[in-house]
């Protein structure tokens, strides 16, 4: 599954895990992984899996954890209005 992520590239990431939205002025805390799915997104990772394996790269966690946290995270950015589904994709 990809996603349109236009809206979010405007946003700025701290390391601390702080996501600015300069659009609006509002300010998210996420943990650690959820900051690295937001900035995988910016970069243009926007396929599910193509994320899972570049953390999977980074943090020393089952893959199917790690999986679910992605599968669980992307709706909450979805029902935020963040992200939506890329109508251009085809596969799951």
């Amino acid at each position: 599954m990809r996603y349109n992520v236009e809206r979010l590239q405007q946003f700025i990431i701290s390391d601390t895990g702080f996501v600015f939205d300069p659009g609006t002025g509002e300010i998210l805390s996420t943990n650690e992984v959820a900051r690295d799915i937001i900035q995988c997104l910016k970069e243009g990772i926007t396929d599910t899996e193509a994320i899972k394996t570049r953390l999977l790269e980074v943090y020393e966690v089952d893959e199917r954890v790690l999986d679910k946290d992605i599968r669980e995270f992307i709706p909450m950015l979805i029902n935020l209005g963040l992200v939506s589904f890329d109508t251009q994709e085809n596969s799951i």
